[in-house]
């Protein structure tokens, strides 16, 4: 009960973390603890949000919408469309990117329900999110980090490694040519 609680407080503070939460079912045969925690703990958050927040708190939604439509130099969706001479993150393109990441985590959550490792799984998840994202920010690519550490998929652990390198490099480029 207390995982689920705990997962849904941490996508309280990070909206993110809400993938971790078909993993998390996943993982037991009998998953009603963790759903009573969530229940527990969506109602604990929306009750003191409102509390706190009054109506304001449901323009979390229009931000979090608003922020999905920026595009960063950095991300990987804009450096891919600039490598094959593409205007740029269109709509068109935004709608491919979602659709292949709607396959990747589909895929991802299939191999956990036949047994894969669900640690490993959330882990690919957080890259899927990453690579997908058209706002990249450094401290994305620490969001499959714990996962990648914990778990004990090498290939995780050399793509969360090669995101990282991804992101210093570009940022290193972005400097190098400033200066």
């Amino acid at each position: 009960m207390a995982s689920g609680a705990a997962v849904i407080v941490s996508a309280a503070v990070k909206a993110s973390a809400i993938v971790t939460v078909p993993f998390m079912l996943l993982r037991q045969p009998r998953p009603w603890r963790e759903l009573a925690g969530m229940g527990v703990a969506l109602v604990a958050i929306a009750a003191i949000s409102l509390g706190v927040f009054g109506t304001d708190v449901f323009r979390l939604f229009h931000i979090l919408d608003t922020q999905q439509k920026l595009v960063s130099g950095d991300s990987i969706p804009a450096q891919m469309t600039h490598l094959v001479g593409l205007a740029g993150v269109t709509p068109l393109v935004r709608d491919v990117i979602h659709v292949l990441e709607f396959v990747a985590l589909t895929w991802i959550l299939l191999r956990v329900w036949r047994g894969a490792d669900w640690i490993a799984g959330i882990g690919w998840a957080m890259l899927v999110l990453v690579v997908a994202s058209s706002w990249m920010l450094g401290w994305y690519t620490l969001w499959p980090l714990p996962f990648a550490a914990i778990s004990n998929d090498k290939r995780l652990r050399f793509a969360t490694l090669s995101l990282f390198v991804y992101f210093v490099v570009q940022r290193w480029t972005i400097l190098l040519g400033q200066g």
